[in-house]
C-alpha cells in the first residue's frame, strides 16, 4: 500500500464527508444514522479501552510495589520462611531471616540443600518424617510441629515449624515458617526436669510437703505429709486438712494462716495433727509464697516436719534440768559458769572483767564467801586467793582466752585464817553474740596435797634406795630398757643413754637368752620365776653371772618387767673352784693305794674307796652304814 502523502488531507476530508453522508458526493445519504451509531460505539469502546491499559498500568505499578512490600516483610520478619515444591520437597526460595537462623550467607548455598541437611538427623528429627509433614501439608492438612534443626555449622537447635500448601503463580507449592523456639524449649525442658525433681523429691522427702493456691486452699500433698498427719490426698485438699489439726490448735493456726497470707509473709507455726486412732502427731509447719514473673502470688509452697519427738525430748529436757539441778546442787564440788563479754580481756587495768552466769553453793561454801555479798560484786571472789598466786591465776586465764584452750589451775585460798588448796577446772566457749564463757568445777584439794606432799617424800626415799641399791634394777618394756639405775650401768659398763639404745637380749650369752625370753614371756602369764641365773656379757665382752628377780609393772599403761639384778660371779667363780677341789679329792680318794674311809662323828662310815673294800674283801653297799666298832682289827669277819 502506497503511503499518503502530507498534502493529501483535503482528499481524506472529502473520503470521510462520503462515508459519513456530508459530503456532496456521499455514497449513500441513508446509511448516515447507522453510521453515526458505529462511530458512537467505536468511541466507547476506544474510551473502554484506553481506561483499561490505564487501570492495567495501575495494576501492574501497585502490583510491582506490592511484590516489593511483600518482599520487604517477607525478608523482615522474624520467622525463616522456606517455600518448597509441592511434589518434590526441593526448597525453591528462602527469605534472609532463613539465612540468619541457619548460618548462611548466601540463598544460592541454601537452595541447593536438601531438608536432611537442615535437620539433626536422629529420629524423629530425620528426611523421611519430614517429607510425611510435607505430603500431608500438599494434601491441603495445615502442619504445626516441633523440629530439631541443624545450622551450617551443625550446631542443633529446636524450631516450630508450620506447613501449609499455597498457589504462588497459580502452582501448588508448600509454605513452611519457622521460628526459633531454642530458648522456649530448653526453658520447657528445664521446668520439666525441675517439676519431675520436685515429685522426686517430694516422693523421698523425709519431710511432708504441701503446695496451696494463691488463696491459701491446699491442692497438693506429698504421701509423707499424709503420713504425718493421718490424712489422705483427697483429705487434704482445700481447707480439709484443718479437720485434722487438734482442736486446742485450729482457730489460732487458721487466723495465722490467712494472716499471713493476706500480707504475702513467711508462715510458721507449730501446731498438732490429731489422728483418726488418738495419735497426736506435733508438726512444725512452715510456708514461703510461690511469685510469678511478675512478682505475683500464684501459691504457696510450705513443708511440715514431725517435731513428736523433739517436742517429747522437751519435755524429758526439762525434767532432766531440774534432775541436773539436783545433782549440781548436791555435789561436794563447787559448779560455775564465769563470763567475759566480747573483745574483753579476763583482767586488765587492776580488775577482773567477769559475769556471773552461774555457781551452785558448794562453789560459795568451799571459798568461805558470802552468796548475797558476791551477787554484788563478783571480783569478790579472787579477794581470798593466796597473795603469791594472784598473778599466775589472772595471767593463766588471759593467756587461755588468747588461745581458745581449756583452763586448769592450782592454788591456796585463805578461808577463816586457813590456808586451803584449790583447783580450778573449765572448758571455755565462745558465744554466738562474741561473748566468752568458762563452765567448771571448783574443788577443794587440800587433803589431796597433803597426800602428794607424802608421796613425794616417800618418791624421795624411795629414789635414794633405787639409786643407792647394790643390785641393779631396772624397767624393760618389749626388750628394751626404759629405766635403768646407776649399780646396773656399772655391771654391764654403759652409760644410762647407751642401755635405753641397746635391747635387753644382747647383754646375755647366746646359750642362755632362749631361757632367759622364755622365763619373762611366762612371767606375762603370771608364772612368776625367782633367783634366776644366766650369763651376761658387759660392754667389754667380760663374762659374768647375774642372778634375776622380775615382776610385773604398769608402766605408763603399759605392762612391764621390773628387774632386780644381783651380780654373783664371784660366788659363782668360788663355787666352780670348790667343785674343782671336791673333784681333786674324789680322784685321790679312788684311786690311793691305801683303803681310806670317811665316816661321821657317831662312828658311822659315810665313805670308802675301792682299795679299803679290797682290803676287808666285802662289798661297799655293807660297808656304808656301818658302825667302825664292829668292824675288826685284823680281819673283817663276815
Amino acid at each position: 500500500m502506497k503511503k499518503p502523502s502530507d498534502d493529501s488531507g483535503e482528499n481524506q476530508k472529502e473520503l470521510w464527508e462520503k462515508i459519513i453522508g456530508l459530503g456532496e458526493t456521499s455514497i449513500r445519504k441513508s446509511y448516515y444514522p447507522e453510521l453515526q451509531k458505529r462511530i458512537r460505539e467505536l468511541e466507547d469502546a476506544n474510551e473502554e479501552l484506553s481506561r483499561q491499559i490505564e487501570e492495567k498500568k495501575q495494576a501492574e505499578l501497585a502490583l510491582q510495589q506490592s511484590e516489593t512490600s511483600f518482599r520487604e516483610i517477607y525478608n523482615s520478619t522474624n520467622e525463616a520462611i522456606f517455600i518448597h515444591d509441592a511434589k518434590e520437597g526441593t526448597i525453591l526460595d528462602v527469605n534472609d531471616t532463613t539465612l540468619k537462623m541457619f548460618g548462611y550467607l548466601n540463598k544460592e548455598e541454601m537452595l541447593k540443600l536438601t531438608i536432611h541437611e537442615l535437620s539433626a538427623g536422629i529420629y524423629p528429627f530425620d528426611e523421611q518424617m519430614a517429607m510425611e509433614k510435607l505430603d500431608l501439608a500438599a494434601q491441603g492438612t495445615p502442619q504445626t510441629f516441633e523440629w530439631y534443626a541443624k545450622t551450617m555449622k551443625g550446631e542443633l537447635f529446636w524450631a516450630e515449624v508450620s506447613l501449609r500448601s499455597a498457589l504462588i503463580g497459580g502452582v501448588p507449592r508448600i509454605l513452611a515458617v519457622v521460628r526459633d523456639v531454642n530458648e522456649r524449649k530448653h526453658a520447657e525442658i528445664a521446668l520439666r526436669e525441675s517439676e519431675k525433681r520436685f515429685q522426686t523429691l517430694a516422693l523421698i522427702s523425709p519431710v511432708g510437703i504441701f503446695r496451696t493456691n494463691a488463696n491459701g486452699d491446699t491442692i497438693y500433698v506429698n504421701p509423707q505429709w499424709c503420713q504425718i498427719s493421718g490424712l489422705s490426698v483427697q483429705e487434704a485438699l482445700g481447707d480439709g486438712w484443718l479437720k485434722s489439726v487438734h482442736p486446742d490448735d485450729v482457730d489460732k493456726l487458721f487466723k495465722g494462716w490467712k494472716h499471713d497470707t493476706l500480707l504475702r509473709k513467711e508462715s510458721i507455726a507449730e501446731y498438732r495433727f490429731l489422728k483418726s486412732n488418738g495419735e497426736v502427731a506435733w508438726v512444725l509447719g512452715q510456708a514461703t509464697p510461690e511469685l510469678n514473673h511478675k512478682n505475683q502470688i500464684v501459691g504457696y509452697v510450705g513443708t511440715i516436719t514431725d517435731i513428736t519427738r523433739l517436742k517429747t525430748t522437751e519435755d524429758k529436757l526439762k525434767e532432766s534440768e531440774a534432775f541436773l539441778a539436783d545433782i549440781v546442787n548436791a555435789q561436794p564440788t563447787g559448779i560455775y559458769r564465769l563470763r567475759v563479754e566480747k573483745g574483753q580481756a579476763f583482767y586488765s587495768n587492776g580488775k577482773a572483767n567477769i559475769y556471773i552466769d552461774f555457781v551452785n553453793q558448794q562453789f560459795y561454801d568451799i571459798l568461805g564467801l558470802d552468796k548475797n555479798v558476791v551477787g554484788n560484786n563478783p571480783e569478790s571472789i579472787f579477794k581470798c586467793l593466796y597473795p603469791d598466786g594472784v598473778d599466775d591465776f589472772f595471767n593463766k586465764n588471759n593467756e587461755v582466752i588468747s588461745s581458745f584452750s581449756d583452763f586448769y589451775w592450782e592454788g591456796r585460798i585463805l578461808r577463816d585464817g586457813e590456808i586451803r588448796w584449790i583447783s580450778l577446772e573449765s572448758i571455755l566457749r565462745e558465744l554466738a553474740n562474741g561473748d566468752r564463757v568458762w563452765t567448771g568445777v571448783l574443788s577443794d584439794i587440800t587433803s589431796r596435797k597433803h597426800a602428794e606432799e607424802a608421796l613425794r617424800k616417800s618418791e624421795e626415799q624411795y629414789k635414794t634406795l633405787f639409786v643407792n641399791a647394790s643390785d641393779g634394777i631396772f624397767v624393760s618394756y618389749s626388750n628394751q630398757f626404759v629405766f635403768v639405775n646407776p649399780r646396773l650401768q656399772e655391771m654391764l659398763g654403759c652409760s644410762y643413754s647407751e642401755l635405753l639404745s641397746i635391747p635387753c637380749s644382747d647383754f646375755i650369752h647366746p646359750e642362755d637368752k632362749d631361757w632367759v625370753l622364755h622365763q619373762y614371756a611366762n612371767l606375762l602369764k603370771e608364772i612368776e620365776f625367782k633367783n634366776l641365773p644366766a650369763r651376761f656379757y658387759t660392754k667389754s665382752g667380760e663374762l659374768r653371772y647375774f642372778e634375776i628377780n622380775a615382776l610385773l609393772l604398769d608402766w605408763e599403761g603399759k605392762s612391764a618387767f621390773l628387774s632386780f639384778v644381783k651380780d654373783i660371779t664371784e660366788m659363782k667363780n668360788a663355787q666352780d673352784l670348790l667343785r674343782a677341789s671336791e673333784e681333786r679329792f674324789r680322784l685321790i680318794f679312788e684311786r690311793s693305794p691305801i683303803g681310806i674311809i670317811r665316816y661321821d662323828k657317831q662312828g658311822v662310815i659315810l665313805a670308802c674307796n675301792d682299795h679299803f673294800i679290797e682290803i676287808l674283801g666285802s662289798e661297799r653297799e655293807k660297808l656304808i652304814g656301818l658302825d667302825m666298832t664292829l668292824l675288826p682289827n685284823r680281819k673283817v669277819v663276815e
